[in-house]
């Protein structure tokens, strides 16, 4: 059986169009993205990429949905999470927190954000 481990990315930051403001649409917002996906492979006893889940694919991904801007956060972390589990099948389930830093508030606050985690329908190993 293979072994279940954590992959996490965490920060990945970009300037995108990501709100409903006409300031957010038109001048972009800084967002960061992290993620932590549960994945059964062997590479923690084989060294091999093949084993696992190659992270610099997941950020490309990452980077092509933050890009494309939209209206809600959750709605991109939805985007996220579905394609992880859509593109990568050793992957059983991903969390995806996405922030605005800061977001467009007149308080003041370091950051505002959404998590969701999903899994994959079926899997066993998707409710550790």
């Amino acid at each position: 059986m293979s072994p279940n481990y954590r992959i996490e990315l965490e920060g990945l930051s970009f300037r995108a169009p990501w709100g409903v403001s006409d300031q957010e649409k038109c001048d972009g917002c800084a967002i960061e993205i992290s993620l932590v996906l549960s994945v059964n492979g062997d590479a923690p006893e084989s060294d091999r990429l093949a084993d696992t889940v190659d992270y610099s694919r997941i950020a490309g991904l990452v980077d092509e949905l933050a890009r494309t801007g939209g209206n809600l956060i959750e709605f991109l972390a939805n985007q996220i999470a579905d394609r992880c589990l859509t593109e990568f099948a050793k992957v059983s389930w991903v969390e995806v927190s996405v922030r605005k830093v800061p977001a467009p508030m007149p308080t003041t606050h370091r950051s505002v954000g959404v998590k969701i985690l999903k899994t994959r329908p079926g899997d066993p190993d998707a409710n550790e």
